[in-house]
């Protein structure tokens, strides 16, 4: 490969917020501050209370029974402990959810912050694995039952949970790094 295409692959890399480009060092992946984690968690969450509030208005018995799948294979999955299926399980609850709600345009914005959730997720994936199934079967139970306050407000708690969750892991890392320098 040629320099152009890497140059220009590792420029969209930094555009995107993936890669930081440091003249004559090279690049680097990008390790966000605390700041951008928040800013993305809080328009996620706003974005995902909203298609859930709409989804439990909209859902269908065909919709429910494709989260209810959902659930039972991240159950299945969370007893093998497989790390990175359940974070791609969690991925595709949500993106289930926003396809329920219908909203193309709600549901474009959300997938575009995909990569960035998984991204923040990975590090939490273990500590709330279990909570968070239960989580998503107690959101998956109110757009079931037609209540989309209840519906809405579970899945706020879902997401401020996994934001707390991450602030968690971050300050053990930093800990961690500051007891071995």
């Amino acid at each position: 490969t040629s320099r152009i295409p890497v140059r220009e692959a590792l420029q969209l890399l930094h555009r995107d917020g993936w890669v930081d480009l440091r003249p004559r060092q090279g690049a680097f992946v990008h390790q966000p501050t605390i700041r951008e984690v928040d800013d993305v968690f809080r328009v996620r969450t706003l974005l995902e209370v909203e298609s859930t509030r709409v989804a439990a208005e909209r859902a269908d018995a065909k919709s429910i029974k494709r989260l209810r799948k959902v659930l039972e294979a991240g159950t299945k999955v969370l007893a093998r402990d497989d790390e990175k299926e359940l974070v791609r399980l969690n991925s595709t609850f949500h993106s289930h959810v926003a396809e329920i709600a219908d909203n193309h345009i709600l549901a474009g914005i959300i997938g575009r912050l995909d990569s960035r959730i998984r991204w923040y997720f990975v590090p939490v994936v273990r500590s709330r694995g279990s909570e968070s199934w239960k989580e998503h079967r107690t959101i998956v139970e109110a757009i079931a039952a037609g209540d989309p306050e209840r519906a809405a407000d579970a899945m706020r708690v879902h997401a401020e949970l996994t934001q707390a969750a991450y602030h968690a892991a971050r300050e053990d890392q930093e800990q961690a790094e500051a007891g071995l320098g």
